[in-house]
Formats: C-alpha cells, sequence, structure tokens
C-alpha cells in the first residue's frame, strides 16, 4: 500500500507540471582558462559547450571595462563572426525557467548586438539597447523565460548571435534552467490524495 502512495504522488507530481532540477554545463563560462589568449579575451573551446565554427570568444572585465556578472568571464557572440554555442540538457515533464544575464556591446539595435535562444519549446531573441527589455551598453540584463516540457528526454540549449558579422556582438552570463516549483494548490492535491490513500488502507484492514 505505501509503494501504491508513491506512485500516485509521482503520477500527480507530473500531471500539474512538477519539474526536477537541470544542470547546465559550465553556464558562467569558468572552465577552460586556456581559452584566454589574449591575456583579456581569447577565442577558443569550453568545456560542456560546442559551436557551429570559429570558436567560443570568452572575455574578462579588462576587455570592455564590463564587470562579469557571475565569476570572472562572460561570452560574446560574435567573435570573428556570429556564431551558435550550444549542449543537450536533460529534462523531465514539468514547467522550467531559462535564465541569463545578457549586455548589447555598443550602441545600435538588433543590426549588431542580437542574440537568439532557444530550448524545447521555447525560442525567442533580444536586440538590444532597448528601453522595453531594459538593456543597456554597459549593464547587465538578467532576463528570464518560461517553458514546458511535455515529454521526457534530452534538449539542446542554444544561443546565436544574430546580429551583423562585424565582430561586435551580444554578450552572454550566468546561463540557467531551474524547475518552476509546484504551486501552493498542487501541494493541497497532493495532501487530498494521500488522505484519501491513508483512508483506503483504514478500510481494507
Amino acid at each position: 500500500m505505501f509503494k501504491t502512495f508513491l506512485t500516485i504522488g509521482a503520477l500527480t507530481l507530473g500531471s500539474i507540471g512538477f519539474a526536477s532540477a537541470a544542470t547546465v554545463e559550465n553556464g558562467s563560462f569558468e572552465d577552460g582558462q586556456s581559452v584566454l589568449t589574449n591575456g583579456n579575451w581569447g577565442i577558443g573551446s569550453l568545456p560542456g559547450w560546442t559551436n557551429t565554427s570559429g570558436g567560443i570568444e570568452v572575455q574578462t572585465q579588462p576587455t570592455l571595462g564590463l564587470t562579469p556578472y557571475d565569476g570572472s568571464r562572460y561570452i560574446e557572440l560574435d567573435g570573428n563572426s556570429n556564431y551558435t554555442i550550444s549542449q543537450s540538457v536533460a529534462l523531465t515533464v514539468g514547467n522550467y525557467l531559462l535564465s541569463f544575464a545578457y549586455s548589447p556591446r555598443v550602441e545600435g539595435g538588433s543590426a549588431t548586438n542580437g542574440i537568439g535562444f532557444a530550448i524545447a519549446s521555447l525560442s525567442g531573441s533580444i536586440t538590444g539597447p532597448d528601453v522595453m527589455n531594459g538593456t543597456s551598453v554597459g549593464a547587465w540584463t538578467y532576463l528570464s523565460y518560461a517553458f514546458s516540457v511535455a515529454e521526457e528526454g534530452s534538449y539542446l540549449l542554444s544561443f546565436s548571435g544574430v546580429g551583423t558579422d562585424e565582430s561586435f556582438g551580444g554578450l552572454l552570463d550566468d546561463v540557467s534552467i531551474s524547475a518552476v516549483p509546484l504551486p501552493a494548490g498542487g501541494l493541497l492535491l497532493l495532501g487530498a490524495l494521500g488522505g484519501l490513500a491513508a483512508m483506503r488502507r483504514r478500510k481494507s484492514i
């Protein structure tokens, strides 16, 4: 009977949108120090991420005078040209938030600073600087976007430079994916189901 109760709880959690924690590897781009071939910045590979071409451009605070949002490094998504970084993330059924810090490199709109992002049912883009989403040159804006997963599996998380290929692009740091907590109503529902299971157990004794 105890095993049956746990199974009911697991099924209920899945049906009302409970999701397990997801791990983004090297989300702040701190691993892989050898990529800093020029001291303050460099282009190369980073653990956890693959890229389309030319390597990933990593920068530190002296490069542009911009303090990293998290740790000591961040990346620019237009090195010698626009590129895409990606990694596979294991997700269970449920609701999530994709969060990251963004900063435009130079004044201007999507012609130079644009980045795109995608995972599972979510895809979007940021042009910046943008009064609507609060982005401005020389400052980080922390953004979060909700998405859902209908089937457990491995999903590709990607970020792309989508502006002009001229080596000035959007800046990215502190990428993470978090599960949306179970709503209070869901906890009440679990409690009610638990009480129902206990009543059935007493009736069967």
